[in-house]
């Protein structure tokens, strides 16, 4: 009951009210003629729900995430992502199926939408916005302005949704659980409003039992961001002319589904200045934060960052001292006043201790945080590990750029990322690029330098210890290969620069931003593949992963995946043949026994096998189904278009969809949607004139896919593939001119699957042989 009175309070604690009355609804018609509910702001914009205006409703089975949903439409910059998906389900053009008429309609519905006036209507200009995240549109009729027309002036506030109805639904997400406020079916309209404005607009699924409602704390702040971004000084008026709560508190959470206590609301940081005085020996900093910062959340009176184990001593804006606090994982801050949206300020945070190991709910195998060994240390940040040596927004959809000032023990090299731009008393180091928190890193050793400058110029700064230079030198002769080979697979290299740093890392290497750490046992490798593929990994991850970088942690198969499925590539260059490799990884997936879904990872599973092996396979999967050609231009086009913003697999199946022109629901929700992989027995008997085989699908996990099957003679000598359907139910027949002795599901490893072979006399019965 505690928990629904917060939700409550947190969504009526954000609502603007865009005058001094109600806001009014009124009613649009979409081209089939349906009669729809708006809400009017002024200034000719409507706020609507994003359902309102997509064909998506018609479709028999609505796509799950909204792959073909755009983001801004109107800001005169022509993306990918706005592209539309040209035979989409019916017609020559962007259509989709009514399932009613039969007939095809459009997607985007805003296109030919009016507004109903009386006995004349209102034509809608355009879809200014839509968010699927969280179910908004935006429409732009002009000519509401300019007209005398009668609006229904219901102000639904008998909806009484805030004290009386308004009920909470949980649902799962990975270990956590996830609170949705709900409104009952039968509410009077899909807007809702308490006695202060507007506070929800309707998101749900048609014939839906409970109403899903988006909070204003939602979408308010998207508003703000629309007027900025296309620059509408109209919109922008009518949400500063609005009434908003005098103080809102940022919300210490980004909610991210797989790791919920990190990131922080209210904000985006542009940039750090971290000025770090670390004995490398005890090891202890003492630091100073100057985080600048633009406020997203209007009238921001209190923010937070996520911190672990140092002690704050002072937080400054300008010449003022801020209160604040401390938890065992948050730093909370009182601003003065409130801050409007759009407001940039920088804070001055001065804080110290000794920073520790921690254990991280994104693992149970690993700690996040520092390595250290005698007079060496480094910080190994992913996924959230940022926040045990610095004040930071610690989530991946924060990215700013950054300033490392480190001053250490004499003698002693400290390394970050970026470019260094001065040394000696003080090491500085300058990141350009916007970098999410757990790719940055320092490292501080007894180093040497080795340099080096990749085909495409890009220089290449190696740092090893002092007394292993002999023996490391020659691990590093394969990058120059592994840049020229990435480079034609997967374009241009990103960034500025590139490097190595030996550190106490154990086992592992992570891919900082520009500056990859490797583990002191490197120094000490003798395999050439393995090495080889150390740096071919990380290397990619600088395009996938650093350049793009995720939105949430539960696409982390995206990041890992890629750089995988790189590795395949650049070893199958190399030395001519990967099949060894796609069969070791499938061994791992076979073996995992996972029971989540590749997109729904628990926590410990964010690194686990499948988000790799299975990862890399499903990217191998979707080559084989395009051809290299239109694989390899969507992997350029998303290193090159999708580096503004965060990004998440709806976005990379949105952008294989336009370029491939295929229709990929099936093929993502088999092999992202649905946890493991196809386990078939293929039983098979002898006939007069070739063979018998029914796939046998023991767990009725339905996969549409089709394997490649050897069939060989008792010798060897003899051998035909052909093509088994594991979805059919129904046995099927293939003629052999030979006597066939043995059946060899996909002996190329071009599918991921767990197939047994069973033979038979007489019929090829699932019934029969699962039974005998």
């Amino acid at each position: 009951m505690r928990v629904l009175l917060v939700t409550i309070c947190c969504i009526a604690a954000v609502v603007p009210v865009f005058s001094q009355s109600q806001p009014q609804t009124l009613t649009l018609i979409d081209p089939t003629g349906n009669r729809l509910a708006g809400v009017y702001l002024g200034a000719g914009y409507i706020l609507t729900s994003d359902r309102a205006v997509t064909g998506e409703r018609y479709i028999n089975e609505p796509v799950r995430y909204g792959y073909q949903v755009w983001d801004y439409l109107d800001d005169g910059v022509t993306r990918v992502w706005e592209k539309p998906l040209d035979n989409f389900l019916c017609g020559d053009a962007y259509t989709v199926q009514h399932t009613d008429a039969g007939d095809c309609v459009p997607y985007n519905l805003a296109d030919e939408m009016v507004v109903e006036a009386g006995e004349e209507t209102i034509p809608v200009e355009r879809l200014v916005f839509l968010s699927r995240t969280s179910g908004i549109a935006l429409l732009y009729a002009p000519d509401l302005e300019q007209k005398s027309i009668k609006i229904d002036a219901r102000h639904l506030s008998s909806a009484k949704m805030v004290n009386e109805t308004m009920v909470v639904m949980s649902r799962p997400v990975g270990e956590h659980t996830r609170l949705i406020p709900v409104m009952p079916a039968d509410s009077p309209a899909p807007f809702y409003f308490s006695e202060r404005g507007l506070i929800g607009v309707d998101y749900s699924q048609p014939d839906a039992k409970l109403r899903l409602m988006s909070p204003a704390f939602l979408w308010a702040e998207e508003l703000w961001a629309v007027g900025e971004q296309l620059n509408l000084p109209d919109l922008t008026a009518l949400l500063e002319a609005a009434i908003w709560d005098e103080a809102i508190v940022g919300r210490p959470s980004l909610q991210d589904p797989v790791l919920p206590r990190i990131g922080n609301m209210g904000y985006d940081v542009q940039h750090y200045t971290l000025n770090l005085d670390v004995d490398s020996m005890t090891p202890t900093i003492t630091g100073q934060a100057i985080i600048t910062l633009k406020v997203t959340e209007h009238h921001l009176s209190r923010l937070s960052f996520d911190l672990v184990g140092m002690q704050v001593s002072q937080v400054m804006m300008g010449n003022q001292t801020l209160d604040f606090e401390q938890s065992d994982i948050k730093l909370f801050i009182d601003l003065p006043a409130p801050l409007e949206y759009g407001e940039r300020v920088q804070l001055v945070i001065d804080y110290t201790g000794q920073p520790q190991p921690l254990d991280t709910s994104g693992s149970d195998i690993f700690t996040v945080g520092l390595e250290h060994r005698d007079n060496s240390l480094a910080f190994a940040n992913q996924p959230d590990g940022a926040r045990t040596w610095f004040p930071a927004n610690d989530h991946p959809r924060d990215r700013a750029t950054f300033t490392f000032r480190i001053t250490t023990r004499q003698g002693l090299t400290a390394v970050a990322n970026g470019v260094p731009t001065q040394s000696g008393d003080v090491f500085v180091w300058q990141m350009s690029y916007p970098m999410a928190t757990y790719l940055a890193t320092i490292a501080i050793g007894d180093y040497a330098l080795l340099e080096d400058v990749s085909a495409s110029g890009i220089p290449v700064r190696n740092y090893v210890y002092r007394d292993t230079v002999e023996e490391a030198a020659p691990l590093f002769s394969s990058v120059d290969l592994g840049f020229e080979t990435l480079e034609a697979l997967f374009g241009p290299y990103p960034f500025s620069s590139y490097g190595h740093v030996v550190t106490p890392l154990n086992d592992a290497a992570i891919e900082t931003q520009t500056m990859t750490i490797l583990p002191h046992e490197f120094v000490q490798a003798s395999d050439e593949e393995t090495v080889y593929s150390l740096i071919i990994h990380e290397l990619a991850h600088q395009w996938y992963g650093n350049r793009v970088t995720l939105g949430s942690w539960e696409d982390i198969w995206l990041n890992e995946g890629t750089a995988t499925l790189a590795e395949w590539l650049a070893l199958e260059a190399r030395y001519d043949d990967t099949t060894v490799y796609r069969n070791t990884d499938e061994r791992l997936v076979t073996n995992s026994h996972r029971t989540t879904p590749l997109i729904s990872p628990q926590g410990s599973e964010l690194f686990g096998v499948d988000s790799y092996s299975k990862g890399a396979w499903v990217l191998y999967m979707l080559r084989n189904r395009m051809g290299d050609d239109v694989f390899f231009d969507i992997m350029r086009t998303w290193a090159e278009e999708y580096v503004e913003r965060p990004v998440y697999t709806r976005d990379f199946f949105q952008l294989a969809e336009i370029i491939s022109g295929q229709d990929l629901t099936q093929f993502r929700r088999q092999w992202l949607e649905v946890p493991g992989l196809p386990r078939h027995t293929l039983v098979w008997t002898r006939t007069a004139d070739g063979i018998e085989i029914q796939a046998c699908n023991p767990v009725k996990t339905e996969y549409i896919l089709t394997v490649p099957v050897m069939v060989v003679d008792e010798t060897g000598s003899q051998q035909i593939t052909i093509d088994v359907a594991l979805h059919d139910p129904e046995p099927q027949s293939f003629p052999i001119d030979f006597e066939p002795d043995s059946l060899i599901p996909d002996p190329n490893q071009r599918v991921l699957e767990a197939l047994d072979v069973e033979f038979v006399e007489g019929e090829a019965s699932c019934l029969l042989a699962l039974s005998g």
